[in-house]
């Protein structure tokens, strides 16, 4: 086991960005013009939308309505076609579960980094 060594420099917040920023990479992370719609910070966490079930509760023909209607929240809420996993199964009883996630990718074009550290 090692010894921590508290005489060892810390790195200083205010050289690395972090102060400014909040992010240990110094890169202002937020989106948006904080006078108009306030400040933002992209999440590129999937979005998923489920539901199970039974049977008896559903048809080919609802089911396939709603699968569309959460595939268009997911547009609706920016996903791109190419973005959105759909999946149903089937069980052996007759029931049914629906997963439609929107996969975001983890920097969108309007957020890519220009290279410069600035967002």
């Amino acid at each position: 086991m090692s010894a921590i060594d508290a005489s060892e420099p810390k790195p200083d917040p205010t050289t690395t960005g972090e102060a400014s920023t909040g992010h240990p990479s110094g890169k202002d992370l937020r989106q948006g013009d904080p006078g108009k719609h306030g400040v933002t910070l992209y999440q590129p966490e999937p979005v998923e939308i489920s539901t199970r079930m039974r049977p008896g509760e559903w048809t080919e023909e609802s089911l396939n309505a709603l699968v569309g209607s959460y595939r268009e929240k997911l547009l609706d809420m920016g996903a791109s076609a190419s973005e959105i996993e759909i999946e149903t199964e089937r069980d052996e009883d007759g029931g049914v579960s629906v997963v439609v996630t929107w996969i975001k990718s983890p920097v969108t074009d309007a957020h890519q980094d220009s290279g410069d550290g600035i967002i």
